[in-house]
């Protein structure tokens, strides 16, 4: 990844999206919410919904460009390069955070429209984007660990690629204690919207 110093660089990118998904999603579900007629509120909500996916897609793609770039750092990083990567980690949590924020919103909205299905589903795809963002938060505590070895639990000479290699199994195994919420959320999103679709039936 170029980490170099430019205005529009990577983590400047990351940074910029974060700040437009957090009020895009306030100005989306706001005037869906207090619209009164109930076609536009759910064009709207549609919107946002695919807003968020995009933005989710995103998301998937930046973490696996960061990550890729922590797993080649080399053993003994230097603090210029711990620095770059620091950056482009910050600037990604600032955007899993705002995600996670675009998340909640999107699914009160459809709780209030009377969706459950896509709530739920938005539920889903929110609760991945707080794992992900805590994640970015874990590994940026391994950086400023590694930046400054003399601070109490600083990473010294030789223990960054093994620090490392532990946060993300740490990272893996949290993610997958949370799969069976994410399943057992998914199971309700398609109850409801198989409900739905048998309610929509027998009124025609």
């Amino acid at each position: 990844m170029d980490t170099s110093s430019t205005f529009f660089s990577f983590y400047f990118m990351l940074g910029l999206l974060a700040v437009i998904v957090f009020f895009l999603s306030a100005a989306m579900v706001g005037f869906a919410l207090f619209s009164q007629d109930i076609t536009a509120r759910f064009k709207l909500m549609r919107i946002q919904s695919v807003l968020f996916t995009l933005e989710l897609a995103v998301m998937v793609y930046a973490s696996r460009d960061v990550s890729t770039t922590l797993a080649s750092m080399p053993v003994e990083p230097t603090l210029l390069q711990i620095g770059d990567v620091s950056r482009e980690s910050m600037s990604f949590l600032l955007l899993g955070l705002s995600l996670v924020f675009s998340g909640l919103l999107t699914a009160f909205a459809w709780i209030k429209c009377g969706r459950a299905n896509a709530a739920f589903a938005a539920l889903i795809c929110t609760i991945f984007t707080l794992k992900v963002t805590l994640a970015s938060l874990t590994l940026l505590d391994v950086l400023g660990r590694a930046a400054n070895p003399a601070r109490e639990n600083g990473i010294g000479a030789g223990e960054f690629g093994s620090t490392m290699q532990q946060a993300f199994t740490d990272i893996s195994s949290s993610f997958s204690q949370w799969l069976p919420i994410m399943a057992a959320l998914l199971g309700l999103s398609a109850y409801f919207r198989i409900r739905d679709r048998a309610k929509n039936r027998a009124n025609y």
